[in-house]
């Protein structure tokens, strides 16, 4: 079991409660700015973000990529940032080469130099001790390291490789972790870990992971998902967040999907429920039923009665499960 650091006590004797308390009225006049955006809307100033999906879903190049958006002021996806951002990517998991290959396949130039890698694999190569979030000398380190150079975004890939040894179901196990992040926020630092899905759906191990999270983000195959076709696809499902509704049309379930286009990865994305619908549209023309294409697509039956209505109501779609003008439209093209 781990136990909490109690050789550097901080003393509170000559601290005076009057100096930080005061009434409601005089906290809100303070002179505190609004917190930044990285990507908008949802990658902001001092948050604590976490990433989680199964094994082989595409958690890394997804991470990659909204670095190398962040850091070059671009944009991913339906996001976008406004100016370049320096980052940090720490992964502690992959072989060097293949963190390189990697980098070298997001983008047609060169990265730039607000984009800082951390390799694990390399540092130990360099005969350097691992990286660790059990540290209390390594965490140190690392906070120093990304104020001084002004790092504002990082993302800890994975969770579990950076916690070697740790009993993911335990709660105080993981405090001396989460707490530390928390003063990573105070410093004005957004931190960003992957971490992986576990049978059930949700992430793996203990709730107090998600205690202190701005944002869970969830990324789960399509119920149609052919591994043998579909490669890199996911769903970008937010699971928990602190959005305005004015922007929530822009974290609505994204569909993603990596392709090649001229021997380059690109991203495709689009609306992942507007996808779903024309898969059950395209599937009523086949003649499919209810309770076919619900074993299909591995969608409940309600959900299916559910898109089935909502195509009639647009005009896609008759009762009888034939396809409008509109709907063949919809399908086939003009």
């Amino acid at each position: 079991m781990m136990k909490y650091n109690t050789e550097n006590i901080i003393s509170y004797n000559d601290m005076k409660l009057e100096d930080i308390i005061m009434d409601a009225s005089s906290f809100i006049k303070l002179n505190i700015p609004e917190k930044k955006t990285y990507l908008h809307p949802w990658i902001k100033e001092s948050e604590l973000i976490m990433i989680c999906g199964w094994r082989g879903t595409g958690k890394t190049m997804f991470a990659l990529s909204i670095l190398d958006a962040i850091s070059r002021g671009g944009s991913f996806g339906p996001w976008s940032s406004h100016e370049p951002t320096p980052c940090l990517y720490l992964d502690g998991e992959m072989a060097a080469i293949d963190t390189i290959n990697r980098i070298k396949s997001l983008s047609t130039s060169e990265p730039n130099k607000n984009f800082y890698i951390y390799s694990d694999a390399y540092a130990t190569q360099e005969g350097k001790r691992r990286a660790t979030l059990l540290n209390e000398d390594w965490r140190e380190k690392i906070k120093t390291y990304l104020i001084e150079h002004g790092i504002k975004v990082w993302i800890i890939d994975n969770a579990s490789a950076l916690s070697p040894g740790i009993d993911e179901n335990s709660k105080e196990e993981w405090d001396v972790i989460n707490n530390w992040f928390l003063d990573l926020r105070f410093s004005g630092i957004t931190t960003i870990f992957l971490h992986h899905e576990g049978k059930g759906g949700k992430q793996r191990g203990t709730s107090g992971r998600e205690d202190f999270l701005d944002i869970s983000l969830r990324l789960q195959r399509p119920s149609n998902y052919n591994k043998d076709k579909d490669g890199c696809r996911f769903i970008a499902s937010f699971e928990k967040d602190r959005i305005p509704d004015k922007d929530r049309p822009l974290i609505q379930n994204v569909e993603f999907k990596l392709i090649q286009n001229d021997n380059k990865p690109i991203w495709e994305y689009g609306d992942a429920k507007s996808n779903t619908q024309n898969e059950v549209l395209k599937l009523f023309h086949e003649g499919l039923t209810n309770k076919e294409i619900t074993e299909k697509l591995k969608i409940s039956k309600s959900r299916v009665s559910q898109i089935k209505k909502s195509l009639i109501e647009d005009g896609l779609l008759t009762n009888n499960n034939k396809l409008t003008k509109l709907g063949a439209q919809k399908i086939f093209g003009d």
